[in-house]
């Protein structure tokens, strides 16, 4: 095992470690933001984001992705359409799945991804774009942050 591939799997492992952390004391608001016990929303540093990317972007699948990652999916899927809850400013983005990494969703070639405003920690899907996405299914939803690493493929 290479020191690289051992340092990339902490990194991880600590970015998954502070997304369960912020979930299991924290709340997910109507809005999509994950927001503290004191109302804050939570978000991650723009340098954490990018080491999110290139793990995910770099990462062996599924032997590199820690066991905080199990019931999460990693999949490339290009975005069909986008729609944003006025009410709430939630997005909802549609994928056509082109490949799954890691995890399982039963075979569906379609999936809907649900993420707040850039500012309150979402992702700026754009219709025709293909992404690596890292998602989670939670009070019936797949969501998703940039703190997951979620980023558009070149």
């Amino acid at each position: 095992m290479s020191v690289i591939y051992i340092v990339n799997r902490v990194k991880l492992l600590i970015i998954m470690l502070f997304c369960i952390t912020m979930l299991l004391g924290c709340e997910i608001t109507e809005d999509g933001a994950i927001r503290g016990q004191k109302g804050q929303i939570l978000l991650v540093t723009e340098a954490e984001i990018k080491e999110a990317q290139k793990f995910l972007l770099t990462a062996n699948y599924p032997v590199d992705m820690p066991k905080t990652a199990e019931g999460g999916v990693v999949f490339d899927g290009v975005v069909t359409s986008v729609k944003q809850i006025t009410e709430t400013g939630l997005y909802i983005a549609e994928f056509k799945i082109l490949n799954i990494l890691f995890g399982k969703l039963n075979n569906e070639v379609q999936i809907i991804i649900h993420s707040p405003k850039v500012e309150k920690g979402g992702v700026d899907f754009k219709v025709g774009n293909t992404y690596r996405v890292f998602t989670v299914f939670i009070d019936g939803f797949y969501r998703t942050w940039s703190s997951t690493g979620t980023t558009v493929l070149p």
